[in-house]
C-alpha cells in the first residue's frame, strides 16, 4: 500500500510502512551500505530539532495504530496524560533512553561514544514533541 499520505506531517509515514510491512510477514533487514538523501537537507540544529519534534508529536498516532507492535509505554503516559510533570522531567528521561540505547549495543558506545550529547538532544525534541502535540509555537516543520 506504500506511505500513508492521512500523516498530516512529514514525520511517520515511514515507520506506519514499516509496521504495516512487519505486520504482513515481511521482515525488515538493515542495509549498512545504503545512503538515504533528504530533501529539504537536515543538516543544521535547528533543522534536527524540528525533526525529532514532530516524530515526538506523531508518536501518539503511530501508538494508537500499532499498539500491538510497539506495546505500551510508561513514559508515553506521562507525556499526554501528565505534561507538567514530563515536562521537567525530559531532560533526564531523553539522558536515561541515551544511555538505554548504548547499554544494548555496547560496542556502539565504544566505538562511537561521541554521539551521545546528539542522541540525548534528539531524545529530549521528542519528549518536547510529544508533551506539547502539534502546538504551533513549538515550531513543527511544514504540512504538505
Amino acid at each position: 500500500g506504500g506511505f500513508d499520505e492521512h500523516f498530516d506531517r512529514m514525520a511517520g509515514e515511514d515507520t506506519d510502512l514499516a509496521f504495516r510491512l512487519r505486520r504482513q510477514g515481511y521482515t525488515l533487514l538493515f542495509e549498512p551500505r545504503a545512503r538515504v538523501t533528504h530533501c529539504p537537507p537536515r543538516n543544521r540544529l535547528r533543522q534536527m530539532w524540528a525533526r525529532f519534534l514532530l516524530f515526538g508529536a506523531t508518536y501518539p498516532t503511530l501508538q494508537r495504530l500499532h499498539g500491538d507492535l510497539i506495546g505500551p509505554s510508561v513514559r508515553v503516559t506521562l507525556c499526554r496524560r501528565w505534561p507538567w510533570l514530563a515536562l521537567p522531567l525530559a531532560p533526564l528521561l531523553a539522558l536515561l533512553d541515551s544511555l538505554g540505547f548504548y547499554k544494548r549495543s555496547p560496542a556502539l558506545l565504544r566505538r562511537y561514544w561521541y554521539a551521545l550529547p546528539g542522541i540525548a538532544l534528539a531524545r529530549l525534541a521528542w519528549y518536547i514533541g510529544m508533551i506539547f502535540g502539534d502546538a504551533p509555537q513549538i515550531g513543527l516543520g511544514q504540512r504538505r
